[in-house]
């Protein structure tokens, strides 16, 4: 279910609204956040139309093998970030779009995700504190996104310590030569989703 968010900081207010009015760009003195949750984006043709926002954009976002990007355009920074689902040997990447305008913050994402529903727990709270510009909406996401891959990677150091215990323990084996290749393949994912963010951030 798509997610619609005015803000008018000036006033301090937020509401969601029942769908994006198609000239709220024009009002410089609000801003907003668009949630979109769509396998196929093409559904929102009109919403990224308003946007202004490039078909060449949107070309990672369809890839089975997504890899992060980072692209800036005279009109918008857009950022494809690997998030991930689960944790230690359950972990799967999965796509999330974000893209920050003057005044409006979109994400975009095929499938619920953690950080995206910690969002919209924080959005209005995190508003009446430091809520200027739709900027404010994507350090939130940085935030949790760290958040997340810290806590993955907690999960992977204590699985990387029951393996060194079977090690140890001369109970090498097939299986725990696999769980140190998968251990690898997420640490390299995660690896290269943090990297676009690295633009951002630094």
């Amino acid at each position: 279910m798509n997610l619609y968010v005015e803000f008018s900081p000036n006033e301090k207010v937020c509401q969601e609204l029942a769908s994006f009015p198609p000239d709220a760009l024009s009002v410089p003195e609000k801003f907003y956040w668009l949630d979109i949750e769509k396998k196929d984006i093409t559904e929102e043709d009109e919403i990224l139309k308003i946007l202004n926002i490039k078909n060449s954009s949107l070309e990672n976002y369809s890839s089975d093998k997504p890899v992060p990007i980072y692209e800036e355009t005279e009109d918008y920074m857009n950022l494809d970030m690997l998030s991930f689902r689960g944790d230690g040997a359950k972990l799967a990447p999965c796509k999330l779009k974000v893209v920050l305008g003057n005044n409006f913050f979109l994400t975009l994402h095929e499938e619920p995700l953690k950080i995206v529903d910690k969002l919209k727990q924080e959005y209005e709270r995190n508003f009446l504190i430091a809520g200027k510009s739709p900027g404010f909406l994507i350090f939130l996401i940085f935030d949790f996104f760290i958040g997340n891959v810290l806590h993955i990677m907690f999960s992977l150091d204590k699985n990387m310590d029951e393996i060194e215990g079977e090690i140890s323990g001369g109970r090498f084996s097939e299986e725990v030569l696999q769980d140190i290749f998968q251990i690898r393949r997420y640490i390299l994912t995660i690896k290269k989703s943090v990297e676009p963010a690295s633009n951002i951030l630094i």
